[in-house]
């Protein structure tokens, strides 16, 4: 995946979505807000291996609305 990696959410209307990543272990490494369809995360930091990335959709106050998304990213340095 590199030192980067593009997110892209592709849904009709604008929302705020959570973005967690955890390791393989369950123990969550970064959370982040997103506002935007799109956002780039920069990986160099996290040691090469596999990581899960989970983003939810929030309301304005950072409750969870519905819905999350879950993938396995790879990342070699």
């Amino acid at each position: 995946a590199g030192d980067m990696v593009q997110l892209q959410i592709i849904e009709d209307q604008q929302n705020h979505y959570s973005l967690e990543i955890y390791d393989v272990s369950g123990r969550m490494i970064r959370q982040e807000l997103i506002q935007t369809q799109f956002a780039r995360l920069n990986t160099a930091e996290l040691s090469s291996g596999l990581y899960l990335v989970k983003v939810s959709r929030i309301n304005e106050k950072g409750q969870f609305i519905s819905g999350a998304l879950t993938k396995r990213i790879l990342i070699k340095h």
